[in-house]
């Protein structure tokens, strides 16, 4: 799960709360990575009550039948003062799994992701309670550009700056043409039961619009190219609100569809230490950017307090630096952290 083998990882957000957020292996090394996945259900199933869905269970152990996994399944943990909740991280095959791959098509429709290469289905989250998945994607030398496409897919464009802005801000680096670290992914987060045929969000590229009178007709005559039905305009921003019944996404040269009747969540994630450096440094630039932002980190600063003159680059204790954008909010910030060791007393 870390870099050094630690079962447990802890979670910290900008988004607050007195919730523990944790990660952790299900199961000692001694069991195999095929087998953890019916363990971890049943562990959810006792600790919660949750009832998983048999349909999704049997998804789940197609996704794993086609190859060699290398942790299996851990499980998510949060518990705060609106209770417990419960998410488990399948991994999928890292040589591929059609029926991983299926599942994802099933959510998110048949076009590409990227219209360049084509990102690797690494891991599939699942919470029951909630009636999400998430699809966690590897992507390295991802582009600005094919984030903005993404956000686009999920109907977030409109929080796209706001996202580049936070990742320069953690990074001190521009991400206008490039994002200021290699290694990278990014995950997609949508509810269980979104079917083809959902509310979309058609635009148009403001260059294909005809200025005045003419612009709807215009616009509307390549909306009707690819099967929607136009319901409104909106002038500044060049976006017709449509419905459309021939699936997701639509796509045609001059108009595209993307989903935004459901509550989708995007997370862009790379490596604290490839995003800002040493475990030092990490926690010092969080606390600065917390304490201009607002965020409530200080759970993350009294953890983190041993690793505060750490400037070495590895071990790392920081995992994974998550930028997250849902409708409604401002971009939030997770970072996973390895608890480190605390100073021994004399």
């Amino acid at each position: 799960m870390t870099g050094d083998g630690y079962p447990v990882e802890l979670g910290f957000t900008s988004g607050g709360g007195e919730a523990i957020r944790y990660t952790v292996e299900c199961a000692g090394p001694e069991v195999e990575p095929c087998l953890r996945l019916d363990l971890a259900l049943a562990a959810c199933a006792d600790a919660a009550g949750m009832a998983w869905p048999g349909e999704i269970v049997d998804r789940l152990r197609q996704a794993q039948a086609w190859g060699r996994l290398e942790y299996g399944t851990w499980i998510s943990g949060r518990h705060g003062p609106e209770g417990d909740a419960f998410k488990l991280y399948v991994e999928v095959p890292a040589g591929g799994s059609p029926a991983a791959e299926a599942w994802a098509r099933d959510v998110l429709g048949d076009a590409p992701l990227l219209p360049s290469g084509t990102p690797m289905l690494r891991m599939i989250g699942v919470d029951a309670a909630a009636a999400r998945i998430e699809l966690y994607y590897r992507a390295h030398g991802l582009q600005p550009w094919e984030v903005r496409r993404l956000l686009g897919r999920l109907g977030l464009a409109s929080q796209a700056d706001a996202l580049l802005d936070l990742v320069e801000a953690l990074a001190e680096r521009s991400a206008t043409e490039r994002l200021p670290f290699a290694q990278s992914g990014f995950s997609l987060s949508l509810p269980l039961d979104l079917q083809p045929g959902a509310e979309a969000v058609c635009r148009v590229e403001k260059s294909s619009l005809k200025s005045g009178a003419s612009a709807a007709p215009s616009a509307a005559d390549a909306i009707s190219a690819c099967g929607a039905s136009l319901d409104a305009f909106d002038a500044s921003a060049a976006t017709y609100v449509c419905n459309t019944s021939v699936g997701y996404p639509v796509d045609s040269v001059a108009a595209s569809a993307h989903i935004t009747s459901a509550p989708a969540v995007f997370s862009l994630f790379a490596p604290a230490r490839s995003v800002i450096g040493p475990d030092g440094l990490v926690r010092q630039r969080l606390l600065d950017i917390a304490a201009r932002r607002g965020w409530p980190l200080r759970h993350y600063a009294a953890v983190s307090a041993p690793l505060a003159d750490r400037l070495r680059a590895r071990p790392a204790y920081h995992g994974l630096l998550s930028f997250i954008v849902a409708h409604g909010a401002p971009p939030q910030l997770h970072v996973g952290l390895r608890p480190p060791p605390f100073p021994q007393r004399k």
